[in-house]
C-alpha cells in the first residue's frame, strides 16, 4: 500500500484493525472485561480506518464503554468532535477514543488538525501542561467551534 510517500508492506490479511482487535481481546482474556479501561487510537491516513472500526467492533462485543472525550482530561479546545453525536458514551466500563489527524472523512469520532496537536493531546493526558503558543492550529478561524 502506498500512502503519503510511504510504502507499507504487510501480509494481505493483516492490518492495524486486526492487531488492535487481537491486543484488546488478549487483554480481556487475561484480565476480564475490566482489563481494558482506556483505548486511544490516532491516525492520519486510510490505513488507520480499519483500526478505528475495530475499536467500535470491540466495544459492540463487550458493551463496555464509559466516557466521552468531553468528560475526559482533554481541554475542550484540543480535540474536536467529528460529528454531532458522541458514539463513545454508554453507562459503564472503559473510555475509548478514535482520533483522526486532519479533518477529512473518517470512521474516527474525533479529529485534531495536525501532528503538533497529537503531541499536545498526549501531554494533556499525561497530566502535563500544554504550552500556550500563538497561532496554534485549533485557534485558527478555519478550525470552527469545538463540539459544535
Amino acid at each position: 500500500v502506498t500512502l503519503k510517500g510511504i510504502v507499507e508492506v504487510v501480509p494481505r490479511k493483516l492490518n492495524k484493525g486486526l492487531i488492535v482487535t487481537t491486543v484488546l481481546r488478549e487483554a480481556v482474556a487475561r484480565n476480564g472485561v475490566s482489563g481494558v479501561d482506556f483505548v486511544l487510537c490516532m491516525g492520519d491516513d486510510v490505513s488507520d480506518e480499519k483500526m478505528f472500526t475495530s475499536v467500535f467492533s470491540f466495544i459492540a462485543e463487550t458493551g463496555n464503554v464509559k466516557g466521552s472525550l468531553r468528560d475526559s482530561l482533554l481541554s475542550d479546545s484540543m480535540v474536536e468532535d467529528a460529528s454531532s453525536t458522541d458514539g463513545n458514551s454508554t453507562e459503564n466500563g472503559m473510555y475509548a477514543y478514535n482520533v483522526a489527524v486532519g479533518r477529512k472523512p473518517s470512521h474516527a469520532s474525533f479529529y485534531v488538525d495536525s501532528a503538533y496537536d497529537v503531541g499536545n493531546v498526549l501531554i494533556s493526558l499525561s497530566g502535563g501542561e500544554v504550552p500556550i503558543m500563538p497561532n496554534l492550529s485549533w485557534d485558527s478561524e478555519s478550525s470552527g467551534n469545538v463540539f459544535a
